[in-house]
């Protein structure tokens, strides 16, 4: 079962779960099979149910959380690399030659801007033009998204335009 920490006491080990189906599990450090410097309130976590209590508790990454649109108690953003302030930059600066789509992982949508760039110097630029607006609108789209948000439009449903 999936659920959150509500409270974790170093010092005594005993903590309480909130888990999905609305329930509270106490729990002692010696059910945990993580670190316990994790299990802080708001945190994620993976857990089995005997009776009312948690046993087999693990700590969940950060990003497993942002699909449920719950704004994280910590303040944590997105650090694994694909940041939408990033993602949103490149696009602006580079977004002509696709470098915000290789940046997010998209090689097929990355190669396509830059090579309609190219061919567009030929027909005196009006093709990049056409690719420049598509970078500066996505980049508006992703300056506008929380983190949360672009974490699972961009990243988790690896969604590659707009």
């Amino acid at each position: 079962m999936r659920g959150t920490v509500l409270t974790y006491d170093s010092v005594s080990g005993d903590g309480l779960i909130s888990g999905n189906n609305e329930q509270r599990y106490h729990f002692g450090s010696a059910d945990v099979h993580s670190d316990t410097s994790l299990l802080i309130p708001g945190a994620g976590v993976d857990f089995e149910v005997k009776g009312e209590a948690a046993t087999s508790v693990f700590v969940l990454p950060v990003l497993v959380n942002f699909p449920q649109r719950e704004p994280s108690s910590q303040g944590m953003t997105i650090t694994q690399g694909r940041n939408r302030v990033v993602a949103s930059a490149l696009a602006l600066l580079f977004g002509v030659l696709g470098i915000h789509k290789f940046y997010l992982g998209y090689k097929k949508a990355g190669f396509i801007m830059l090579l309609v760039s190219i061919v567009g110097v030929i027909f005196l630029g009006l093709p990049g033009v056409v690719i420049y607006a598509v970078a500066f609108f996505e980049a508006i789209i992703y300056i506008c998204k929380t983190d949360e948000e672009f974490y699972d439009t961009y990243v988790a449903q690896e969604r590659d335009w707009f």
